[in-house]
């Protein structure tokens, strides 16, 4: 394959996510008991290459044989097959959308989720620059992997820098104010 073949080919525009994904990743953020609707994207397993069967297999193991090790098996097991299937849900749906660029949607969820902990940290008249932000129903680690999540989209979302640009910024801004070292790698 020439340079030129490679380049033709990436400049291919990827058709649109359907409204209903685009829309589900929109309020994803925010309503994430949401997630569970990304089982409908399970038959995009079928796309994957062998490889990545093996790799998710090998997940689905490291999810049961803990959970039958346990005192309670049967519904240790149960959760992590839910788990599971949810994790693999969300591998087809990635699978599906074909290019990063799909996932831009999923910025106006964190952007709300971003304003949300803001402003609910400073009408409880906190400084967000002492203490750690607050949210009706998200923990300060959460918020962190929501910033970090912010970030990558912002990055590799595409689109206009007009709303990369803020995205990011305040992605940063909520990944640093959370106070989770939760988004941090460990050393």
């Amino acid at each position: 394959m020439s340079a030129t073949d490679r380049t033709a080919r990436s400049t291919v525009p990827v058709a649109p996510a359907p409204l209903w994904i685009r829309v589900w990743l929109a309020l994803l953020a925010p309503l994430y008991f949401l997630a569970p609707v990304a089982v409908f994207a399970l038959p995009g397993l079928r796309r994957l290459p062998r490889a990545a069967w093996w790799v998710l297999g090998f997940y689905a193991l490291s999810q049961q044989l803990p959970a039958l090790l346990t005192p309670e098996p049967l519904i240790n097991s149960g959760l992590a097959l839910a788990r599971t299937l949810l994790m693999f849900s969300f591998v087809a749906l990635g699978a599906s959308l074909h290019s990063t660029r799909q996932l831009a949607p999923l910025g106006i969820g964190l952007a709300a989720v971003y304003v949300t902990a803001l402003g609910l940290t400073g009408l409880d008249g906190l400084n967000p620059l002492s203490q750690r932000l607050g949210h009706p129903y998200m923990t300060p680690i959460t918020l962190g992997l929501a910033g970090a999540a912010g970030i990558w989209v912002s990055l590799f979302a595409g689109g206009r820098l007009w709303w990369r640009v803020p995205l990011g910024t305040a992605a940063l801004g909520i990944l640093l104010l959370s106070g989770s070292r939760g988004r941090w790698p460990p050393l």
